[in-house]
């Protein structure tokens, strides 16, 4: 059965449509770009509903060409019913295995690094729009194989189930999947149906339907014990062992939290979600990293809940001002936002509060208050006019003046990265409190 690179027959959709990875630090992978080429069968008449993947390293600009293949992957998106009928033998377990993978295929050969490259593609088609793009390109590679005759339609694409937190894990560790995998293969985020008509691009959601934007919260730590035992007695929340953090999961005491896509709206092989991941990366502080806004100003009164403010008490938060997508440059990949370089001192830009508040107290002076008034205006006119910093880091102060704060803060941002994201690159927060306000006063 003759393989063959999707990009021979589709030269101009194969590099917008090629999914890759960078790896910027060192781990399992030696850094790089790594791209994960598409082939299908070329054998006239064949349905075998498969694909297999070549993996290359790839050379560093300007050249950027494929270096040497790294892995062969096989993965079939039907069901393993499927490909026991579409066999014209008896299939062992391994050749099951390995015709709905995603597996290693046992005969070709395999570099050092196949299993690591099979790890992060084993993350891609958790992502149903992965999925499903792998689908149409082998609807479209059949259908000029075949000459156009007429196909019986695609069955849709089956998700296996994931195991339940107690089963064993599927990796074959022998551990409990709560205690293994769990958290580290999250799926990727789906795309809005509704590309930009300029570019093309799509925007990139969250599992539970909101649009895919970084931030990190930052808490002030003072008993790392006390905050161990109360989130050990919290059902939606896991120790994740071997990355040393606490994930937050879409079940239990957090479905009902307020997200676009409520929990019994989601389909049950996507469950457990994670929602968040708390870090303690130095002592005195613990990092929540979200992949959305909502995600963040509601992880904050519910975590207030249930912990002592006297342990643990957010001071800060930094977001990414600007939207990701699934495939473009590597800095602004979903796959390739590593939270702590992104969140990295060398990569923030702080709102200067301190200038700020000089500024306002400079105000006690005026002793007219309607001048006093249009120099406030001013000032908040001139800081809101400034153009974002990629990343944003800002004081939070909930306790004293609630979420409002954070919500507002954040959803302005968000509204300058959509317009950013659709083109207009001079939108400023100033525009956006304009919008707001606008928004407000209509009936």
């Amino acid at each position: 059965m003759p393989f063959a690179p999707f990009f021979e027959l589709f030269p101009e959709v194969a590099p917008r449509e090629t999914r890759s990875i960078t790896i910027s630090r060192m781990g399992d992978l030696p850094r790089g770009t790594y791209r994960f080429i598409e082939l299908f069968c070329n054998e006239d008449g064949c349905d075998c509903r498969r694909v297999f993947i070549h993996a290359f390293g790839q050379d560093t600009p300007p050249s950027g060409a494929l270096g040497p293949l790294l892995a062969t992957i096989s993965f079939g998106w039907e069901e393993r019913s499927f490909y026991r009928k579409w066999a014209s033998f008896p299939l062992s377990t391994e050749d099951l295995n390995e015709l709905k993978g995603p597996a290693l295929v046992r005969m070709t050969p395999q570099s050092e690094y196949a299993p690591a490259l099979l790890r992060h593609f084993k993350t891609f088609v958790q992502d149903d729009a992965y999925v499903a793009r792998i689908v149409r390109h082998y609807q479209m590679y059949r259908n000029t194989i075949d000459g156009g005759k007429p196909k019986p339609p695609l069955t849709p694409v089956h998700p296996e189930p994931k195991p339940g937190r107690n089963q064993p894990c599927p990796c074959g560790s022998g551990k409990k999947y709560k205690k293994c995998c769990l958290g580290k293969a999250e799926p990727l985020p789906s795309v809005d149906p509704k590309p930009n008509p300029k570019t093309q691009k799509q925007l990139v959601l969250t599992t539970t339907g909101e649009l895919f934007q970084r931030v990190r919260l930052y808490c002030e730590l003072s008993d790392r014990l006390d905050i161990d035992s109360r989130f050990s007695k919290l059902a939606c929340m896991d120790f994740d062992e071997d990355e040393g953090r606490w994930v937050w999961l879409y079940i239990k005491e957090a479905k009902k939290l307020r997200f676009k896509y409520a929990y019994s709206s989601i389909p049950k092989h996507l469950h457990p979600i994670v929602i968040g991941s708390f870090y303690f990366r130095k002592e005195g502080e613990m990092l929540l990293d979200v992949r959305s806004i909502e995600r963040a100003y509601e992880a904050v009164p519910f975590f207030d809940h249930y912990l002592d403010r006297g342990t643990a008490r957010i001071t800060h938060a930094a977001i990414l001002n600007e939207l990701p997508v699934l495939d473009g440059p590597p800095d602004a990949r979903v796959s390739e936002l590593d939270c702590d370089d992104l969140f990295s001192d060398s990569n923030i830009g702080y709102v200067d509060s301190h200038a700020l508040a000089q500024k306002m107290m400079g105000l006690k002076e005026v002793d007219s208050q309607d001048k006093k008034l249009e120099m406030l205006g001013a000032i908040l006119e001139q800081e809101s006019n400034k153009s974002l910093p990629r990343v944003e880091k800002f004081p939070v102060h909930y306790h004293g003046e609630g979420i409002e704060q954070l919500k507002g803060t954040l959803t302005l941002r968000q509204i300058v990265a959509m317009e950013h994201w659709h083109g207009n690159k001079e939108y400023t927060v100033l525009d956006a409190i304009k919008k707001v306000a606008r928004s407000a006063s209509e009936p």
